[in-house]
């Protein structure tokens, strides 16, 4: 019957609930790690990230010099400065 459905969907709902939270908790790390950047390397990686702007397009667009740019990415991406 319908209680018989509803143990069947159990797991089915389990998982949603626990991609959701997954999801949620991920995001959160996300934000997290953001908020720790400096802005300005953190202005640079959203750039690029959320909006597919290139190192060039993201210098144009700060007015910053396209050295400073591809250092900021350097250093986002563990190299340094």
């Amino acid at each position: 019957g319908a209680a018989a459905e509803q143990l069947d969907q159990a797991p089915t709902v389990m998982q949603r609930e626990a991609d959701r939270i997954e999801a949620c908790s991920e995001a959160a790390l996300a934000f997290r790690a953001l908020a720790q950047l400096p802005p300005e390397q953190r202005k640079v990686l959203l750039m690029s990230a959320c909006h597919g702007m290139s190192q060039s397009e993201i210098a144009a667009q700060l007015g910053e010099p396209l050295g400073t740019v591809c250092t900021d990415f350097s250093i986002l991406l563990g190299g340094g400065p």
